[in-house]
């Protein structure tokens, strides 16, 4: 009887102090961008999410859904039912203090070296001299 009572308290006790913490609600950027863009992410309960970005007269609002994995928060935007939305690729985030801290892309050889022929040929169609660094 001691031992189920014991497992119970430390049940109840362990699920609020390790359990993962409610992410839900609105996040703005502090600083704008440039002093006049502003972001505004809204996390909804039911995973879904919006990407409002504002400023120098455009007013773009991004949906789609989030997920939460080791701490990293990962948005991706819903482009079949919302086509011209400013966002298309998946956002990450740190999580740190609840805050958000956005991850650099990092481009892998591949991905880099696509981009690279897509900027040759932007140049060459433009008659541009450019100069891509490595």
């Amino acid at each position: 009887m001691t031992r189920t009572c014991f497992c119970a308290i430390l049940l109840v006790l362990y699920v609020p102090l390790f359990g993962q913490k409610n992410l839900a609600g609105i996040y703005s950027t502090n600083f704008p961008t440039y002093g006049m863009f502003g972001k505004i992410i809204t996390l909804n309960c039911d995973s879904s999410t919006t990407l409002n970005f504002r400023g120098d007269l455009m007013n773009d609002t991004s949906h789609g859904v989030w997920t939460l994995k080791l701490k990293i928060l990962t948005i991706n935007f819903d482009t079949l039912v919302y086509p011209s939305q400013r966002y298309r690729t998946p956002l990450n985030f740190r999580i740190k203090r609840n805050r958000l801290y956005l991850i650099s892309l990092v481009l892998s050889k591949t991905e880099y070296d696509k981009l690279m022929l897509d900027a040759e040929k932007s140049a060459t169609e433009s008659n541009e001299n450019i100069k891509i660094p490595s």
